[in-house]
C-alpha cells in the first residue's frame, strides 16, 4: 500500500517513471526559485516567480486597504496639519473611518499600558523576574530604589512579590546602541511590572537606558507627564521590537527560506508539500510588498521609524543569530518563565496561542504518522532529505539550529519544524498583525518614531515637550500606514481554501479533527470576551489567516 493521500506520495514510493517526471519538474522549478544571500539576515528569493503572484481577488483586498488609507489622510491631514500642536488633545483629531481604537480613551491609564504587555500588539517580551535587575539604578541608588519599588507595589514588599511569582520584567536590551536616523531617537528600556492581588498587572518603574545610573528611574509616583513620557518611550521601543523582530523577521523573512527550499526540493505531489502549501500561499508576494513599501529606506519604516531601515537591519541581524530550535514558540515562553499557565493569569495571548499550537501539533502529527508510519522511512524519502539539506546549506537556506542538522532522522524532528512553520504563519502572525489598528491608530499610544531624546531628568516634560516628540506629519503618516496594513484574510484556519487533500480520506479526517478543536478554542475565546471589558480575540480561529497574507 502506498503511504500518502490519493495521488500524493513520498518520492520513494512513486513508480520509476513518476520519480523521473518529478525530478525533471523540480529541476525546471529551481531555475525560477533562486537564492539571494543576505549576510546576517535570512536567505531570500532572488526574483519572485509568476506562480507566487497575488490572485485578482487578493489584489483587490490590498487595493482596498490602500484606498482606505488615502481617504483617511485626505480627511484628517488638512485639519491636523493646520491645527495647533502643543496639547495631547491634538491626537484626538484623527477621527477614524470606523470604530475608534480603544487606546483613544484608555491610553493614559497605567492598567491599559500594562495590559498591552499581555494582550497588545507585541505580547512577546514580558518575562518572569527572579531577582532585582542589576541594570536598574546605579549602585549608590540601589537601596533607595528598592524602597521606591516597595512603595509603588504597596500591598507587599518586592521580595514577597518575587517569592509569589508576581514580579515581571520587560527588557529591551536588543535595542541598545541601535543607530537612529539623524533627528530621531529611541530608548532601550528596562521596566518592572507587578501582578496585584486583584489580578491586574501594574507598572512599577521604567528606566529608559540599559546603563544603570545614567538616567532617572521613573515611576507612577513621579509627576504625571514625566511618567507619561517614560511610558511613551517604552511604547515606541516596543513598536520597534514588534515590527522588526516579532513581525517582519519572525513571521515574514525567516519563513521565506523554508518556502524556497520546499519549492525547490518537494514535488507538488509530496504529502509534505500538500500539508504546507496553504500556509505558504502568498508569502513571497506579501514579502515583496513589505520590502518595497514598508521595510525600505523610502517605505513607511524608513520614513517613520526612529531607526529607519539602517537601524532596523542592525536589529534584525542582531536577533537572527539565535538558533531555530531556541526561538520556537514554546522555547521562547519557557525562556521567559511564562510557559506555565499558572504564572501570570490573564496572559490571554499565551493561553490562546498554546491552545492553537496544541491543535496544530496534533494535526501535523496525525498527517506525519500516516506518511511515515516507521522512522526509517524518513531516510528513504529523497525529496524530504534534500529539503532538510538545502535548508542548512551555507549556499542556500543557512538555517542555524534546525532539528536534525540537515537530515531528518525521526518524525519528532520533522514535526517540530512543520508545527513551528504553520504556527508562525498562522497564529503567531495573527497575534502580531491583527491588532495593529488598536495599537497604532491612536498615535500617542505607540509612536513609530520619536523626535526628542529621552528625558534625562525629572521635571522637564510638559505637553508641548511630549507633542513635539511626535510630529504632526509623522502622526498623519502613522495613521495612514495603520489603515493600509489592515485587511481581512480570504482564508482562515476555520474557513480554509476548498480542496485541501483533494478528497484523501486520511487528510480529511485529520482536518475534521482540527476543525472541531478550533471550534472549541473559538468558543472559549468568545465566552471570555463576554466578561472582559477589553476582550482579546486576535487569536479567534476565524480571524487567524491560513498563512501570511498581509
Amino acid at each position: 500500500m502506498m503511504e500518502g493521500f490519493g495521488h500524493f506520495c513520498r518520492a520513494d514510493r512513486a513508480t520509476p517513471g513518476e520519480r523521473a517526471r518529478r525530478r525533471r519538474g523540480l529541476e525546471r522549478r529551481r531555475a525560477d526559485y533562486e537564492w539571494r544571500i543576505e549576510p546576517g539576515l535570512p536567505s531570500a528569493i532572488r526574483t519572485m516567480p509568476k506562480a507566487e503572484r497575488f490572485s485578482v481577488r487578493k489584489k483587490a483586498v490590498f487595493a482596498a486597504g490602500f484606498a482606505r488609507a488615502a481617504l483617511h489622510v485626505s480627511l484628517a491631514a488638512p485639519r491636523v496639519l493646520a491645527s495647533r500642536w502643543g496639547s495631547l488633545a491634538a491626537y484626538d483629531r484623527f477621527v477614524p473611518l470606523g470604530p475608534e481604537p480603544r487606546a483613544r480613551a484608555a491610553w493614559r491609564s497605567d492598567a491599559w499600558f500594562a495590559r498591552q504587555r499581555l494582550t497588545g500588539i507585541n505580547p512577546t517580551v514580558i518575562e518572569r523576574c527572579r531577582e532585582f535587575p542589576e541594570k536598574l539604578g546605579g549602585s549608590r541608588e540601589r537601596a533607595g530604589l528598592r524602597a521606591l519599588v516597595d512603595r509603588v507595589i504597596g500591598e507587599m514588599s518586592f521580595d514577597q512579590a518575587l517569592a509569589e511569582a508576581r514580579m515581571f520584567l520587560c527588557d529591551y536590551s536588543e535595542l541598545d546602541q541601535i543607530p537612529c536616523v539623524e533627528g530621531r531617537y529611541m530608548a532601550a528600556p528596562v521596566a518592572l511590572f507587578y501582578l496585584r492581588r486583584d489580578g491586574v498587572l501594574a507598572p512599577v518603574v521604567i528606566q529608559l537606558t540599559q546603563s544603570p545610573g545614567k538616567t532617572p528611574v521613573f515611576s507612577p509616583l513621579d509627576a504625571p507627564l514625566d511618567w507619561l513620557a517614560a511610558r511613551t518611550f517604552l511604547q515606541s521601543a516596543d513598536a520597534h521590537h514588534h515590527q522588526f523582530v516579532g513581525h517582519l523577521l519572525r513571521c515574514h523573512y525567516e519563513l521565506e527560506a523554508f518556502v524556497i527550499a520546499a519549492r525547490r526540493q518537494l514535488a507538488d505531489e509530496h504529502p509534505l508539500a500538500e500539508l504546507l502549501a496553504p500556509h505558504f500561499r502568498w508569502l513571497f508576494a506579501v514579502n515583496a510588498i513589505a520590502r518595497d513599501q514598508a521595510a525600505s529606506d523610502h517605505g513607511t519604516f524608513g520614513r517613520m521609524k526612529s531607526t529607519g531601515m539602517i537601524g532596523g537591519d542592525v536589529l534584525m541581524r542582531r536577533v537572527h543569530r539565535q538558533p531555530f530550535a531556541e526561538r520556537t514558540f514554546r522555547c521562547t515562553l519557557a525562556d521567559r518563565g511564562v510557559l506555565d499557565r499558572d504564572v501570570l493569569p490573564g496572559y490571554w495571548f499565551r493561553d490562546d496561542a498554546l491552545a492553537l499550537h496544541g491543535a496544530i501539533e496534533r494535526y501535523v502529527e496525525a498527517i506525519l504518522r500516516r506518511v511515515y508510519p516507521e522512522p526509517w522511512m524518513l531516510a528513504e524519502d529523497d525529496e524530504l532529505q534534500a529539503w532538510a539539506a538545502e535548508l542548512v546549506s551555507p549556499e542556500a537556506g543557512r538555517v542555524c539550529g534546525l532539528p536534525g542538522g540537515g537530515a531528518f532522522e525521526g518524525r519528532e524532528q520533522l514535526s517540530a519544524v512543520c508545527v513551528e512553520l504553520i504556527f508562525r504563519a498562522t497564529a503567531w502572525h495573527a497575534a502580531l498583525s491583527n491588532g495593529q489598528f488598536e495599537a497604532y491608530a491612536h498615535v500617542i499610544n505607540m509612536p513609530h518614531g520619536l523626535y526628542r531624546p529621552p528625558p534625562e531628568r525629572r521635571g522637564e516634560v510638559d505637553e508641548a515637550w511630549l507633542t513635539s516628540a511626535v510630529t504632526r506629519r509623522h502622526a498623519v503618516e502613522q495613521v495612514a500606514a495603520t489603515y493600509a496594513a489592515g485587511s481581512d484574510p480570504l482564508y482562515t484556519l476555520l474557513s480554509p481554501k476548498p480542496g485541501q487533500w483533494r478528497g484523501a480520506a486520511a487528510g480529511l479526517t485529520a482536518r475534521a479533527t482540527l476543525t472541531r478543536e478550533l471550534l472549541e478554542i473559538q468558543s472559549t475565546i468568545q465566552a471570555r470576551a463576554r466578561t472582559d471589558e477589553y476582550a482579546y480575540n486576535e487569536l479567534d480561529p476565524l480571524r487567524v489567516a491560513e498563512g501570511v497574507t498581509v
